[in-house]
């Protein structure tokens, strides 16, 4: 199973509760609600919510909004899916709506202003794409851009370079670029973001040694360091 990030809602002064959002590949999103009291802490199933059938793999909150979104990677279908969800202040969700996706989406990533207009960037593997959807508010989205690559020549790994394979989408730790390592294709693609449209700009990408196969990538911001 894959664990989100947790949405944390205050019950009490000496009792709170943490509403944890697991996604798993068996087609459920279960909320784990982790209570503590007088320095007991206990965990239990507290919801199931099976709206994002049928493999719900990746989540991503938007915190500001109360809002959760899922991807469907579609196992054993030819596309996958984005869902919303609102989340309830028991930790329960409502459904908003799901739209099919290019296939086999694994990881997405928010970006935009906290504030205002927001976009979610999806990292679609099997698909070898890349696209992003406007969030338009109270759950609602569509697609706004797409790119989708291919390979001139397989890459050294037979296995998972026949074609580009974006694994995961990342933002700086400024919000100004979205990364996306490829598996297949040994690069990490570059986009720039426009804040006023939030559409994506292709940049140069970061290419990697035939082979490696570049699947996460992480940022270090050091604190305490000049420039």
């Amino acid at each position: 199973m894959k664990l989100s990030y947790s949405a944390v809602l205050a019950l009490g002064t000496t009792t709170s509760a943490n509403h944890l959002f697991v996604s798993s590949c068996g087609g459920n999103i279960t909320t784990l609600s982790l209570t503590e009291s007088n320095g007991t802490m206990s965990l239990e199933s507290t919801f199931f919510n099976a709206d994002c059938r049928p493999n719900p793999l990746c989540l991503t909150l938007n915190v500001g909004r109360g809002m959760l979104f899922c991807l469907d990677e579609g196992l054993t279908a030819p596309n996958g899916s984005l869902g919303s969800f609102t989340i309830n202040r028991d930790g329960s969700l409502n459904h908003v709506k799901n739209e099919t996706t290019i296939s086999g989406p694994v990881t997405g990533v928010i970006y935009g202003n906290p504030a205002g207009r927001r976009a979610i960037g999806l990292a679609p593997y099997s698909g070898s794409s890349v696209s992003s959807y406007d969030l338009d508010g109270n759950g609602q989205f569509h697609l706004s851009q797409s790119f989708t690559y291919s390979l001139t020549l397989p890459g050294p790994d037979a296995d998972g370079q026949d074609a580009p394979h974006p694994h995961e989408a990342n933002l700086d730790p400024a919000g100004q670029y979205m990364l996306v390592p490829d598996l297949g294709a040994d690069l990490v693609s570059a986009y720039g973001i426009d804040f006023n449209s939030l559409n994506l700009t292709e940049l140069a990408p970061l290419k990697a040694p035939g082979g490696c196969g570049p699947r996460h990538a992480a940022f270090y911001n050091p604190t305490n360091v000049a420039g």
